[in-house]
C-alpha cells in the first residue's frame, strides 16, 4: 500500500491509502486504523479525512472520533 498525507490549518488531515491486486477491502481497514491513529496523535481533535482507492475505486472516510463513511464509487476519466 502507498500513503499519501497532508495537513491543513485548521487541524484537519487528509490520508489516501492506495491498494495493491485491487483489494479495497484491505487499503480500507488499513486506512481506518491510519486515520484512528492520526487522530489520536492530533491530541483528539478536529477531523481526519481519508480514501481508500484502487485507482478506478474509491470510498471516504471522516473521522472525529466516530467513523462517517461514504459507499463505494467509481471515478473514470474520458481517458481510461
Amino acid at each position: 500500500m502507498d500513503f499519501i498525507s497532508s495537513e491543513a490549518e485548521r487541524n484537519e488531515r487528509l490520508l489516501v491509502v492506495e491498494a495493491k491486486r485491487f483489494s479495497l477491502a484491505c487499503a480500507f481497514r488499513q486506512l481506518l486504523l491510519a486515520l484512528k491513529d492520526m487522530w489520536d496523535t492530533n491530541g483528539e481533535k478536529g477531523v481526519v479525512y481519508g480514501f481508500a482507492t484502487t485507482g478506478g475505486d474509491w470510498q471516504m472516510v471522516s473521522y472525529n472520533g466516530k467513523f462517517q463513511v461514504t459507499d463505494k464509487f467509481s471515478v473514470m476519466f474520458p481517458s481510461m
